[in-house]
């Protein structure tokens, strides 16, 4: 990883989210739903991994997994067990303790606490709901992380509570936006105007959502908007609202403008709701190219010949507009 690093900060902005802090580079990968892998010094940090939204046994392994709650698709011991190792580091909250699935090394953390792990310093943090019952107050925890100089934000399970407006603006920030377990667009919005991050990662959200929360951040200036790996809004932007006059809307091209299946895969994919002969590019984590194919409508691309491990694929279509997925090879 340490001879990719100018390269991964090259192809940042297309295929991963990948941020310089200080001599150090971190590469932060969303996975699905709320699950995401950061890379940063040599470690491998996964947030709620959930194995419905990834092939764990062909991600890397943990140096430190954390967990924002204990609801399932967050809490997923499955998902754990293929990606500890004798040395990995799990957080937790009170509530996953006490199902007694985990018995290796962990650490409990409650709203307030602080702890450094792996040189890492972690802070946890309110998630709640304030409006329905799903996340009790006290309950679930958000995690800020200090990597070098910057700081990441996972809010986990959470509304737009007031505990936000504390955090001290971190660089990076994953907030969810679905209903009724999360956050409307509307609080969503007001969410990222307390956190004021200079990057806003939408995570665990309701795609139906994306237009009306893009409009109510358009005069939000000063920040990157994100949809899982793509950028929806750059810094610095003036967000219109959507045009039906024939312009590609958000809607129609959304974080997964192209869509993989079978995802994992082992030998075969294919594009579904694409429907250009374009040529396709595959890229490893590193941004290596590793496969250029053209691809017609209905036939497969064959992957066999890929290390196990998750791929980044990146095509036009016929109007010219990028379109970028990715797989999990398994």
């Amino acid at each position: 990883m340490k001879n990719a690093k100018n390269l991964i900060i090259l192809i940042g902005s297309i295929f991963l989210s990948a941020y310089g802090f200080a001599q150090d580079t971190a590469v932060i990968t969303t996975i699905g739903h709320a699950s995401v892998m950061v890379e940063y010094n040599d470690k491998i940090i996964h947030v709620d991994p959930y194995s419905q939204q990834g092939n764990y046994s062909a991600l890397p392994d943990a140096d430190l997994i954390l967990i924002t709650h204990n609801h399932g698709d967050h809490w997923d011991i499955n998902a754990i067990n293929q990606i500890k190792k004798s040395n990995t580091v799990l957080v937790y909250t009170q509530t996953c303790a006490n199902q007694n699935l985990y018995s290796d090394s962990a650490v409990i953390m409650t709203n307030g606490d602080s702890v450094a792990i792996h040189d890492i310093p972690i802070k946890a943090v309110p998630a709640y709901n304030k409006a329905t019952s799903y996340h009790p107050k006290g309950t679930g925890n958000g995690y800020v992380l200090t990597l070098g100089n910057q700081r990441i934000y996972f809010a986990g399970d959470t509304e737009d509570i007031d505990e936000m407006e504390q955090l001290g603006e971190p660089d990076v920030a994953f907030i969810p936006m679905n209903r009724p377990y999360t956050m409307t667009a509307e609080m969503a919005a007001n969410a990222a105007v307390k956190i004021n991050p200079k990057v806003l990662n939408v995570y665990h959200y309701d795609n139906s959502f994306i237009d009306s929360f893009l409009d109510l951040l358009k005069d939000e200036t000063d920040m990157e908007i994100r949809a899982d790996d793509q950028v929806i809004k750059e810094a610095g932007e003036i967000n219109e609202p959507p045009d039906n006059s024939g312009t590609t809307s958000v809607s129609e091209f959304d974080a997964n403008n192209i869509i993989v299946y079978p995802n994992p895969a082992t030998d075969l994919i294919y594009i579904r709701n694409y429907s250009g002969d374009n040529v396709i590019l595959i890229y490893d984590i590193c941004g290596n190219l590793v496969l250029e194919s053209v691809y017609y409508k209905d036939r497969p691309i064959n992957i066999s010949n890929l290390a196990k491990g998750i791929y980044f694929i990146k095509t036009k279509n016929n109007s010219n507009t990028i379109l970028i997925s990715k797989v999990a090879k398994y």
